[in-house]
């Protein structure tokens, strides 16, 4: 998922992210955060972690840096939007990752107001915003989320999985012994 933001981010520009992966909780945006560090290593793209409960003054720093990638949560990218400090007029991939669970926390109210933002690029437009929406299930909140901020967007379902654990389970062993090389 990050790698995909990471190779089409198409140039570098202060607080002016390309991508915005949101991500609930900061646990999972830490986690991400460092999937993208290992993606970007010795490249040109810079990915920010920005969460609450972390000191605001860091998260500033990195900013100020630029930034390609930013993986934030959504309140306190609401904050950095409010601030000033943070613009998505950039922002051409939108990832919504565990849509379901955002929402069964609450915060479908505050991902409206940042994706439905005036300098967020509309969907569905030639050099406009993609969105990914992401979800373990797919009841019909997150459909209803799916219709406002996707378009045209294909559905993938994995294979169905058997609801049926194994009841015999084989265990192989080997036992190896080390044979030194004669020395001539």
């Amino acid at each position: 998922m990050v790698y995909s933001f990471l190779s089409s981010a198409l140039y570098h520009a202060l607080s002016y992210p390309h991508s915005w992966p949101v991500v609930r909780p900061a646990e999972l945006a830490s986690q991400i955060y460092g999937e993208a560090l290992k993606l970007s290593y010795l490249s040109p793209f810079r990915s920010v972690c920005v969460y609450g409960g972390a000191p605001l003054g860091a998260q500033l720093f990195e900013l100020a840096k630029g930034v390609d990638v930013l993986i934030a949560t959504p309140g306190r990218l609401i904050d950095l939007l409010g601030r000033g400090i943070v613009s998505l007029a950039a922002c051409r991939f939108l990832c919504l990752d565990e849509a379901d669970r955002m929402l069964d926390m609450g915060f479908e109210p505050q991902i409206r107001r940042v994706v439905q933002r005036a300098d967020m690029p509309s969907p569905g437009v030639a050099g406009g915003r993609q969105t990914l929406l992401f979800s373990a299930t797919f009841p019909q909140e997150v459909q209803a989320l799916a219709g406002d901020f996707l378009y045209d967007a294909p559905r993938l379902f994995p294979p169905p999985f058997p609801l049926h654990t194994t009841t015999s389970i084989t265990t192989l062993s080997e036992k190896t012994t080390h044979i030194p090389t004669p020395q001539f």
